[in-house]
């Protein structure tokens, strides 16, 4: 009896163990299974993605574009010109954008056809800006005409001889006389007209046998002193100079002195 059970338990445990060993074989056998499945499908996607992208470029080719008017066959292909947006920096992105061709059957010209512009919403496009045409250009600079020298011969007709001071012949004087006795109340007056004002260079040309003194003031300013070296006779032309700020127009140009007899004068010269 005890053999038996013995031999009985030796079969339960036989077949325990063969019972599980054939739990592992059967999911040893799942497991193989699932992953052959895997793999099919894996292959099946890859080559479905392989297929796709080889026959992309063709069906682009092929399809019509995604916006835009239609082309027709025999309206000219207008290139594709960058734009950039008049809109401040970070409110707008700079991105290519095609001229809109021309439909009346003329292509328009190069840079003359109407573009599209990217626009943000909330924000309005800056206007263009208005070009102002100069007017300075059309203006020419003025000219400064040089100063053209004022001479005025003592004896003119025009001056004013005062008290003893006359006009007397001289053979070497420019305009063929000069004035003289100059001294006190008889004095010279020459009457000239100036075009600008400035600060201008007086020459006195004059004759005199020694050394003499001349006071020279306009419009009854006060007077500037000039000295003229003597010749040694009274027909050699000799001059001396004095600088002056002279107003524009008519002046009076007073030529004396006080209490030395003066040179006698022969033309003044404004320079």
């Amino acid at each position: 009896m005890e053999r038996i059970d013995a031999l009985r338990f030796d079969w339960d445990v036989q077949d325990g163990k063969a019972y599980r060993g054939a739990r592992r074989a059967g999911r040893a056998r799942r497991k193989r299974g699932a992953a052959a499945l895997l793999l099919a499908c894996l292959s099946t996607v890859v080559l479905a993605v392989m297929i796709g992208v080889v026959a992309m470029p063709a069906k682009l080719g092929s399809s019509a574009p995604l916006a835009g008017p239609s082309i027709d066959a025999g309206m000219p292909m207008v290139p594709v010109v960058p734009q950039v947006s008049d809109a401040p920096l970070g409110s707008a992105t700079t991105s290519p954008t095609a001229a809109v061709p021309s439909t009346s059957g003329t292509p328009s010209p190069t840079g003359s056809a109407p573009v599209h512009r990217p626009t943000t919403p909330g924000l309005t496009p800056p206007l263009a800006p208005t070009v102002i045409p100069s007017t300075a250009a059309s203006v020419p600079p003025p000219t400064v005409q040089p100063f053209r020298p004022v001479t005025v011969q003592a004896e003119d007709p025009r001056n004013e001889l005062h008290g003893d001071a006359q006009a007397v012949g001289c053979p070497t004087c420019d305009g063929g006389a000069r004035v003289r006795y100059i001294l006190g109340a008889s004095y010279l007056v020459a009457n000239l007209t100036m075009p600008v004002a400035g600060t201008r260079t007086v020459t006195v040309k004059y004759e005199s046998a020694d050394y003499r003194p001349l006071k020279i003031s306009v419009n009854g300013a006060a007077p500037l002193v000039g000295w003229g070296a003597g010749g040694g006779d009274w027909e050699t032309p000799l001059s001396f100079t004095v600088t002056m700020h002279l107003p524009a127009g008519p002046i009076r140009m007073k030529l004396y002195h006080d209490t030395d007899p003066a040179m006698d004068i022969d033309s003044v010269t404004i320079s």
